[in-house]
């Protein structure tokens, strides 16, 4: 029975006495999602989205009953991880690919950073090819071919279409660390614009505010998404008030007191040469 697309196989009751017998009941020509890292890779008729093929289609009467149509893809709805079928989580509000986890190591005996590649196109955190400027989009990662008229950083490059076919005239927004819409406070970062020129995006990133290193000021100065890692003072924040310690350790010097006379050596050398004077070590 064909139903949107996908086919479905129906059980005739009684037929499951087969099963008595050892045999297979009923058999279904439905297969798990299959990942993919272009359309290619999928069927006729369905298409790669991020890294899963699913059905394609053209408005929500193209989906199943679950399903609606989202950038051409059909896709089930959700509010919470118990609404996606096995292998996939909500994001989003949509059940998408679980990310998938795999040894970001050497490969040889499992240890490593843990590889996070939500998109199946081999980058991500901890992977071993580096990070994604876009671990949600498989066409977008490093090194990727640069795709014209979809207003995406592919290559992440920081330029979107550059090389393209543009009208003479027209900007847009550019980056150097990335999808430059995905730029927000508290980062230090922001967009510059790029420009067509002679009917091709310019690679120059105009005016741009770009990354820095970081420093402890309570924004995100070199634009990775966290801020002031690993420059924070041992209070957790920046120039904290740290109260004084205590007079009592050995490497410590304490204030002399009042009574210097009457309570022995101040320094930690003379209290050496004293304890050398009785004769203890």
């Amino acid at each position: 029975m064909l139903r949107n697309g996908r086919h479905l196989t129906v059980c005739v009751f009684g037929i499951v006495i087969l099963s008595l017998a050892g045999l297979s009941s009923c058999s279904s020509d439905v297969a798990g999602p299959k990942l993919c890292s272009q359309n290619e890779d999928c069927e006729e008729g369905h298409t790669c989205h991020l890294g899963v093929c699913r059905l394609g289609c053209s408005g929500d009467s193209d989906c199943a009953g679950n399903e609606i149509c989202v950038s051409g893809a059909c896709l089930v709805p959700c509010s919470s991880d118990t609404a996606c079928p096995d292998g996939e989580i909500c994001l989003s509000g949509y059940c998408q690919p679980e990310p998938q986890q795999t040894d970001g190591g050497d490969g040889e005996d499992g240890g490593g950073d843990v590889c996070v590649d939500q998109d199946n196109d081999g980058y991500g955190t901890g992977c071993i090819l580096g990070d994604d400027c876009n671990d949600l989009n498989n066409t977008v990662h490093p090194g990727a071919e640069e795709l014209c008229d979809d207003n995406l950083d592919n290559n992440c490059d920081g330029n979107i279409n550059e090389n393209c076919a543009c009208e003479p005239g027209s900007v847009q927004l550019c980056s150097s660390v990335g999808d430059p819409m995905s730029l927000a406070p508290p980062m230090r970062c922001t967009p510059g614009t790029q420009a067509c020129v002679n009917g091709t995006w310019s690679p120059t990133c105009e005016n741009e505010v770009g990354p820095v290193e970081e420093t402890c000021n309570g924004i995100d100065d070199d634009c990775d998404g966290d801020v002031d890692e690993g420059v924070m003072d041992p209070l957790g924040g920046c120039n904290s008030t740290i109260p004084p310690e205590d007079c009592v350790t050995t490497t410590r010097i304490c204030p002399a007191p009042a009574n210097l006379a009457t309570r022995g050596p101040s320094t930690p050398s003379a209290w050496a040469s004293a304890r050398a004077a009785r004769g203890i070590a």
